[in-house]
This record gives C-alpha cells, sequence and structure tokens, in this order.
C-alpha cells in the first residue's frame, strides 16, 4: 500500500492468480496486472534460440526424451534416477535421452552421472546457449519447475513431466500441481521418484498421442508476450520528476 504503484505477474491468473491464492484485499488487488509469461524472443532463423543452440538431430523414426534441470542446482533426483531407470528398461532403450545438466550441477554429481550413461544411449550436455531447440524437437520432457525451465518447456513442449524441487520453498511445486491439475503437464512429487516411477510415466508419455502444450498454445491459453505487455504498461506510466540536487539545479531535472 505505501511503497507500490503496480504489481506486475508474470503469469495469467487462468493458471495461477496470486492476488486470490494469498487473499488480497480489493484496494491491493486493484494494483495488479497479469503481463502473461515471459519466455526468449523467437528468433525465425532457428524457431526461438540462438543458432550455436542448435542440436544435430537423433535421426529419423526414433523418439527423443530431453531432460533439463535448469542451472543444476538439487537436480541429481531427477538425473540419477532417469539414468537408473535406463539401466533397468526391460528391454533394449529405443529412444533417445538427451540430458542437459545446467552449469551448477556439482562436478562430482556430474561424474557419477557420466559413468551411469555409458553404454546408453545418452547424450549429456552440460550447457546450452538456449533449451529452446531441444525442448521444439523433444517427444518428452522431463524437467525442474523453475520459472524459466516451465515457461520454456511450456513454449517449445509436446509432453512433459515435472519434478519440482522443494529445497527452500514451495514455489516449484506448486506450479507444478497448478499445471497438472488443468491437464498441461504430469506431475511427479520429489519425495515419489523412483526409477519404476519414472519408467511408468515415461512409457505412457512416449505412447501418447496427446501433446496438450501444443494444444494449449495453439488455443492461446497460454501466452509468452509478457515482456511486450510490461514494456507497454511502463510507457504508459505517468512519472513525476524529482527536484534535482543543488549542483544540478538550472539542468534538467531527472525522473
Amino acid at each position: 500500500r505505501t511503497f507500490y504503484d503496480h504489481v506486475l505477474v508474470y503469469g495469467t491468473a487462468d493458471i495461477f492468480d496470486p492476488a486470490q491464492a494469498y487473499e488480497f484485499p480489493s484496494d491491493l488487488r486493484a494494483k495488479v496486472h497479469y503481463c502473461n509469461y515471459v519466455a526468449e524472443f523467437e528468433l525465425p532463423s532457428t524457431g526461438g534460440a540462438p543458432e550455436s543452440a542448435a542440436p544435430v538431430g537423433t535421426g529419423a523414426g526414433r523418439k527423443e526424451v530431453v531432460v533439463t534441470i535448469g542451472g543444476g542446482d538439487g537436480g541429481e533426483l531427477v538425473l540419477e534416477n532417469y539414468l537408473a531407470m535406463l539401466r533397468r528398461w526391460p528391454r533394449p532403450v529405443d529412444f533417445q535421452s538427451t540430458l542437459l545438466t545446467g552449469p551448477f550441477l556439482p562436478s562430482e554429481t556430474l561424474e557419477r552421472c557420466r559413468k551411469l550413461a555409458q553404454g546408453l544411449p545418452v547424450e549429456l550436455i552440460e550447457f546450452v546457449p538456449s533449451t529452446s531447440p531441444f525442448l521444439a524437437r523433444a517427444d518428452v520432457v522431463v524437467c525442474t519447475g523453475g520459472y524459466n525451465t516451465i515457461t520454456q518447456t511450456l513454449r517449445f513442449g509436446k509432453r512433459a513431466l515435472v519434478i519440482p524441487r522443494v529445497m527452500h520453498r514451495r514455489e516449484q511445486i506448486i506450479r507444478a500441481e497448478r499445471l497438472a491439475e488443468l491437464g498441461l503437464v504430469r506431475c511427479l512429487p520429489p519425495d515419489q521418484v523412483t526409477p519404476e516411477r519414472l519408467e511408468s510415466a515415461i512409457e505412457e508419455l512416449l505412447a501418447s498421442p496427446v501433446q496438450p502444450l501444443t494444444a494449449a498454445r495453439t488455443q492461446a491459453f497460454i501466452r509468452f508476450d509478457g515482456a511486450e505487455r510490461v514494456a507497454d504498461l511502463c510507457a504508459g506510466l505517468q512519472i513525476a520528476a524529482s527536484p534535482a540536487p543543488d549542483s544540478e539545479k538550472g539542468g534538467t531535472p531527472r525522473p
């Protein structure tokens, strides 16, 4: 009330309404603007990502699962259980897996993952300039629930299994559970992650003809013009100029 004139929500009330969830009183609700999601700008040459990020294809007819854990901190639960799942797959693995580990994955975890991946149809990549081309080509995305990771998955993915991180706050699990309620993704809480449960979920998603994220984008249920909407809103603000310090008197007032 005292310090803020506007509250900008990088999202949509149809998916999650913080004003309602956190019981904003009416005077604070009047300050809220829903701006839609903010995602990286689409570049026509690469379908939404820098050219240096464009990956090599996996081969005609072979499905692909892309696993991304954001920056990498706290992502060992996803990576190690996923690789353990592939090790126990009940028949020859007939799909490619691309694991994007992120730059903050501890080096000892990365080394364990490299050993687990040996002999499997797995590509392990520590850093990419953009995840977009990987997510766009994937049949299934397995990801954590951070804002940037989810936004890119919603924008480019077809089917997604979200395993939210719950370390210092519940942000990721709130996001993942709400998206799952809407039928956009599947959610597997971190305390339920096992190789067996991952196997069941991955097998089902790979076999499914339904592409909920593609359908949601086609129907404009989720929008990614947040940066443009915020720019338009800011361009319309009336901001009073503050008096200049004594040393600057006589010059142009500063906003």
